[in-house]
């Protein structure tokens, strides 16, 4: 393995396919339950720092930070992504939704995936959560209707036998 490969810090993508398998794994939409996702865990758009991409929420926070502080982007490295490894075409500005297409429904979360699929393509981030969806929808959701599913931890995903980025680099 390369030493730029090993380098490569996964914590941003983690959090992205969190957020991602949560939405996508949730069997009712609850437009507030959406809110607190792309308020945290979802990238709303990219930002330039250097020749890296900080993913941030909708709130223009680094994803993960639910502060509603002022946020330094120089003090969250560890969220960098290098700009060469991720595909930003056909995004509006490097965002990946506006105000009018905010994940309410079904048809603007199926855009809204297909976009941070193909920005994140590289890191087979499509594989990780399509994986980790299966698994949760197939082995650890309750089936039936009276029960509600709770959403797990990265941790739990990956004990699922859920692939992690650091194999497909």
């Amino acid at each position: 393995m390369s030493e730029e490969k090993q380098k490569l810090n996964t914590y941003p993508l983690e959090l992205i396919a969190t957020g991602l398998t949560i939405l996508l794994t949730k069997k009712t939409l609850n437009v507030y339950f959406n809110e607190f996702l792309r308020y945290s865990l979802l990238p709303y758009g990219l930002t330039t720092i250097g020749d890296h991409y900080l993913p941030l929420n909708r709130n223009y926070k680094p994803i993960g930070q639910l502060t509603c502080d002022w946020a330094d982007y120089d003090k969250f490295p560890h969220l960098l992504l290098p700009i060469d490894n991720l595909d930003v075409e056909g995004l509006n500005d490097t965002y990946f939704y506006n105000d009018s297409n905010c994940l309410r429904t079904k048809g603007d979360i199926q855009i809204y995936k297909e976009k941070v699929f193909k920005c994140f393509a590289k890191y087979n981030l499509k594989v990780v959560v399509e994986v980790a969806v299966h698994n949760l929808k197939n082995n650890y959701c309750v089936k039936q209707s009276t029960q509600r599913f709770t959403p797990y931890s990265w941790k739990d995903i990956e004990k699922m036998n859920t692939p992690s980025f650091k194999e497909y680099l």
